[in-house]
C-alpha cells in the first residue's frame, strides 16, 4: 500500500474559494460544509460514469450520515485527480493507495484511503 504526503494545505476560508477553479472551489465547498456538521468520515464513490446521478459523496460523525446532492459522473475523475493532488498520492496508482489532506481554517488532518481511485475515496478525519 504506497503512502505519501504533502506540504499543500487547502485554505477552507471563504473569502479564499471563489477564486479557484471549479472543481476544486466545488471540494472545497463539499469539505466546508461537512467539517460544520461535525463529519469524521468523507466518502466519494462512483455509481455509474454515464449517469447524471453517477457521482456520490455521503459523510458521517456522530450524527446520522448525510449523502450530498449527486453530480454527473463524469466529475468523479477530475475530483479525484484533485484529492490525490492535495494528499500527494498519484491518482494513476492502482490498488490500495493512502496520503494525508490539510485543510486550514480550522486546521485539521485527513486521511485518503482508496482500493481503487476509479471508483472510491475515503477520508477519515486524523487527530
Amino acid at each position: 500500500m504506497a503512502h505519501t504526503t504533502n506540504d499543500i494545505c487547502i485554505n477552507l476560508a471563504a473569502d479564499q474559494v471563489y477564486d479557484s477553479q471549479p472543481i476544486p472551489r466545488y471540494l472545497t465547498m463539499v469539505l466546508q460544509q461537512a467539517i460544520r456538521d461535525g463529519a469524521e468520515t468523507i466518502e466519494f464513490f462512483l455509481e455509474d460514469p454515464a449517469s447524471a446521478k453517477g457521482f456520490r459523496i455521503r459523510y458521517a460523525g456522530k450524527s446520522p450520515s448525510y449523502e450530498m446532492l449527486p453530480a454527473p459522473g463524469h466529475c468523479f475523475a477530475p475530483a479525484v485527480v484533485v484529492l490525490c493532488n492535495y494528499a500527494a498520492v498519484p491518482y494513476y496508482a492502482t490498488g490500495s493507495v493512502q496520503g494525508t489532506l490539510h485543510t486550514r481554517q480550522p486546521d485539521l488532518r485527513w486521511r485518503l484511503e482508496s482500493d481503487n481511485l476509479k471508483k472510491h475515496v475515503f477520508l477519515y478525519k486524523a487527530g
